[in-house]
């Protein structure tokens, strides 16, 4: 998964009108795998959850042999974040833009309302777009691999975005000014930006 596709699922699922779960260290991108891990005494116990585990992820298509083993230390030790990550610029700049998606879905109440009747999704699944409507905010997001323009209406103001975000951003500040072609917005590769609409 390329940053800015974990950008755009960031920005879905933060600005949905769901509550939103961030796993540990996926608001910086960690390099770090978030495994389940136990330490039951009880070694029935201990092999009723491994074989479990394996049958279930078999059930997906997972080779039993790439599913740790809950109980070897080693993957609670695989876990452990590494927090001198969060400083680094691929890093932090993750850890900017989810601060900012975090700030609007506070700030802005149409995002913060979770009325479900005033959310609607666009898409188009050839060209890989797709729009979350969100009142008069919207979260427009390239799911392809080149630059495109989105349509989404007309764009007064754009509330965040991944090409634009930067390691240094404040949650508080106003993203940089994008230019914005009559009802859309032009987005790089991978790419998701927070917008305010006209309303119609």
């Amino acid at each position: 998964m390329t940053p800015g596709q974990q950008a755009i699922g960031a920005a879905l699922y933060l600005l949905s009108p769901y509550t939103a779960m961030v796993f540990m260290g996926e608001e910086w991108r960690a390099s770090t795998p978030f495994r389940f891990f136990t330490s039951f005494d009880e070694e029935w116990l201990a092999q009723a959850v491994r074989s479990g585990r394996r049958s279930e992820f078999a059930r997906h298509g997972w080779d039993e042999a790439d599913i740790p083993d809950p109980q070897d230390p080693e993957a609670r030790q695989a876990s452990i974040l590494k927090w001198d990550e969060v400083a680094d610029p691929g890093h932090a700049r993750m850890f900017a833009f989810y601060r900012r998606l975090i700030a609007l879905r506070r700030a802005e109440p149409d995002v913060a309302s979770g009325d479900l009747t005033a959310t609607s999704v666009g898409f188009d699944e050839e060209a890989r777009w797709l729009v979350l409507h969100r009142g008069s905010v919207a979260v427009v997001a390239n799911l392809a691999a080149s630059p495109q323009t989105v349509p989404c209406g007309t764009v007064m103001e754009v509330l965040a975005s991944w090409d634009d975000a930067s390691p240094h951003d404040h949650p508080a500040a106003a993203p940089p000014r994008r230019a914005t072609p009559p009802d859309g917005i032009h987005l790089g590769a991978h790419d998701v930006a927070v917008v305010r609409l006209a309303r119609p």
